[in-house]
């Protein structure tokens, strides 16, 4: 088993990039949904935020029992920053990102990577559960991301401006890494943890030349976190800042399409 994960990590076809910062609580159900997949030519891409709890411990502990993982010291406090940091270090076809206090269902990657096979989408992701935990026992239900049309088929925005819609959960697919490198989509690496993501959603979504939506449930995203920025109501400034971030990222690609500045402002406003 321990050779055949060395030859994998040479050429992954996924890499998965966990951003990491004083994540002990929850780093070891996360570790474990990654390195348990039923797809297992991947790499994991630990970016550790400098963490002063247990968490470096562990990624020693599970880097040791498994060649796939990378820890990359990243001291950086932005979330951005570790996510374009594992961008630019990933070997994989695709790259994924998971976030350390969420899961990936057992067969995720493999699922996705199906459709890569088929079609080589710049994107393809699925739906994910919410899940929370009380007393010792665990609940969740799905959240269904798109219409019913948009599912199982393959979408091409550029040519189909009438069926754009902004990606509303990043974390729930994968992308081709040579369409982000190619068309330098980047988060903003603003400070912290907070929001960094929305303008990577709407830049993947409107530049992408293909995409696919399965309609299963794929990933866990735990909502009972209380250091998510998700519970921080004095952030909520930061979403103005990214609008504002996304807006420059438009304009400096000459990007004068109607339909695409019509879901800006809305996205923005609603």
């Amino acid at each position: 088993m321990e050779e055949s994960l060395k030859e994998r990590a040479v050429d992954p076809k996924i890499s998965v990039i966990i951003t990491i910062h004083n994540a002990e609580k929850y780093l070891r159900e996360c570790l474990d949904s990654v390195i348990n997949q039923t797809f297992g030519n991947i790499e994991v891409l630990c970016m550790d935020g400098g963490s002063t709890d247990a968490s470096p411990q562990i990624l020693r502990e599970y880097a040791g029992r498994d060649c796939r993982i990378r820890i990359i010291d990243d001291t950086n406090t932005s979330y951005g920053h570790k996510v374009n940091a594992g961008i630019l270090q990933a070997k994989g076809e695709y790259v994924s990102v998971l976030e350390s206090d969420d899961m990936y269902e057992p067969f995720m990657l493999e699922r996705l990577y199906e459709i890569v096979r088929l079609y080589q989408p710049d994107l393809v992701n699925g739906n994910y559960t919410n899940f929370f935990d009380i007393n010792g026992r665990r609940f969740g239900y799905v959240t269904q991301m798109y219409e019913e049309k948009d599912y199982n088929c393959l979408i091409n925005y550029r040519k189909e401006p009438e069926r754009f819609g902004v990606i509303p959960r990043y974390w729930t697919g994968i992308f081709r890494r040579g369409f982000l490198l190619e068309q330098n989509i980047r988060m903003n690496e603003s400070p912290g943890a907070s929001f960094q993501d929305m303008s990577f959603r709407f830049l993947t979504s409107i530049l992408a030349a293909s995409a696919y939506h399965l309609d299963l449930p794929l990933y866990l995203y735990r909502t009972d976190n209380p250091g998510s920025s998700m519970h921080d109501s004095t952030k909520t400034i930061v979403i103005a800042e990214e609008h504002e971030f996304l807006h420059n990222e438009l304009k400096k690609r000459s990007i004068t399409d109607g339909h695409v500045w019509h879901n800006a402002y809305l996205w923005k406003y609603m």
